[in-house]
């Protein structure tokens, strides 16, 4: 699965540009984030859009009433309420993710402006009329005429749905984490036992695919050698220190001092995977990655800076 997993993201049509493509636009987007905002812009009484209504309905996306008072006033409405959404509040953050589909150019200082934020852009709109400046203010654009294709090679890449993924995440760390309190190498079979346990109707719930499809979809979670899975530690620096403080703690001496042989040796009995956290380097060269913490004291012993 992409990194957005647990981004959230706002999606904002102007439904002037999107009327055939609205169920591509949606499903696209869920890849990019959760989809929290769901609004598209229009005058929706105008015979070009009151057909397509229920288009819209269905899909449960938001139907934003534009009284068409001058050329622009889709756009300054959209514009207006992606400005709202970017600020924050005193209860919800911004979304991580912004996908706008337009054509518009008058779109590219909002873009900058939401990239200026350190939030993402997805850009998505026709081939033929999407302004140059719309498209270079924006982290990525995808034309509406490849949305069918785009989506093909994602379905390729990560089979199952991000919805489910989404559903599926919670009940799997709960899981693992029953299993192992570390980033631990378990057994796919103890796993699985353990999902029927946290999750009493899974089978109805997620057995519509064996555990190694949804562990495959949640590369950036999880990883699987052979019957054996582990989830990836989402902060390995922290996890590192942590040990490094934690024998460090056990091994000095009533001076401070802490010898390294005997660090390293606590080390690995600290850590199973010792290896993965601390292989590839001296002991000595991860000391001095924390010079703020840790200070060597000659060749043998280290101490606290």
């Amino acid at each position: 699965m992409t990194n957005s997993l647990h981004k959230h993201l706002a999606l904002l049509i102007d439904a002037d540009n999107a009327q055939r493509h609205v169920e591509h636009v949606l499903k696209l987007a869920e890849y990019y984030g959760q989809v929290d905002v769901c609004r598209a812009y229009g005058d929706w009484e105008k015979p070009q859009l009151s057909g397509s209504r229920k288009d819209f309905d269905v899909l449960k996306i938001e139907r934003v009433q534009v009284n068409r008072v001058g050329k622009n006033a889709t756009d300054h409405r959209l514009l207006m309420e992606a400005g709202e959404l970017l600020a924050l509040n005193l209860f919800n953050d911004p979304p991580d993710v912004f996908v706008i589909v337009s054509g518009d150019g008058g779109f590219a200082a909002a873009c900058d402006l939401i990239r200026e934020r350190g939030k993402q852009i997805i850009g998505i709109g026709d081939r033929q009329k999407t302004s140059a400046s719309l498209q270079s203010a924006c982290d990525s654009f995808i034309y509406l005429e490849d949305l069918e294709d785009e989506l093909g090679k994602l379905k390729t890449q990560y089979p199952i749905p991000p919805s489910e993924l989404r559903a599926f995440y919670v009940p799997l760390i709960m899981a693992y984490h029953r299993l192992t309190k570390s980033y631990d190498w378990v057994l796919y079979s103890e796993l699985g036992a353990k999902l029927r346990e946290v999750v009493p109707d899974f089978d109805s719930q997620f057995g519509q695919y064996k555990l190694s499809e949804w562990v495959r979809s949640l590369d950036q979670y999880f990883e699987s050698d052979g019957d054996m899975v582990r989830r990836i530690d989402p902060a390995p620096e922290q996890t590192r220190l942590n040990l490094l403080y934690k024998a460090y703690e056990q091994t000095r001496g009533p001076d401070g001092l802490a010898h390294l042989g005997q660090l390293g040796n606590a080390l690995h009995a600290l850590d199973p995977d010792y290896e993965r956290h601390f292989g590839g380097k001296k002991l000595s060269t991860w000391i001095e990655t924390y010079p703020q913490i840790f200070k060597l004291h000659g060749h043998h012993y280290v101490g606290c800076a």
